[in-house]
């Protein structure tokens, strides 16, 4: 819809596409936040399907960063897909998260705080994108994995008190 009216109308668009964005704040139903709350109130990470499912996640400031270059230096008419090349899967995300808040060990310690549920009914196996033209602009995420996701645990422990 968007290109024609630009075409017809000299509408002036640029069109951006994310990948999952994460960080301080996030709504609470999306699969970081959820899992952190959940941990947190000592409850397992559900799950859903077999949990090989991938994801590529990007933390919110260096959203802010891609949508200032793309405002300084992108063109009309363009799209630009903004993500990074870390793909992560929601068994391994969970891992990692319960390593950190439950502090465990071993694997049998970490594996007691998940659960696995039926799937949804659509659940996409892989979120990627290439971002290539984002790159050619200069831009780079800056916040590495590690970083974004052991802030975004402190900030949801000092925004909801647990």
């Amino acid at each position: 819809m968007i290109n024609p009216n630009f075409i017809s109308l000299q509408f002036p668009v640029i069109i951006t596409r994310f990948s999952n964005v994460y960080g301080p704040h996030q709504y609470p139903e999306k699969v970081i936040p959820k899992f952190i709350s959940l941990l947190q109130q000592n409850r397992k990470c559900c799950i859903h399907g077999s949990g090989i499912q991938t994801r590529s996640f990007l933390y919110a400031s260096d959203v802010v960063d891609a949508l200032l270059i793309i405002l300084k230096l992108g063109k009309v008419g363009d799209i630009y897909n903004i993500g990074t090349n870390f793909e992560i899967s929601v068994t391994q995300l969970a891992k990692e998260l319960i390593q950190m808040i439950q502090n465990t060990s071993s694997d049998t310690e970490t594996e007691h705080w998940m659960c696995y549920v039926n799937d949804r009914p659509i659940n996409d196996l892989r979120y990627m994108m290439k971002s290539e033209k984002m790159h050619s602009l200069g831009w780079r995420p800056k916040v590495q994995w590690k970083e974004g996701i052991e802030k975004t645990s402190m900030s949801h422990t000092v925004y909801t008190g647990v």
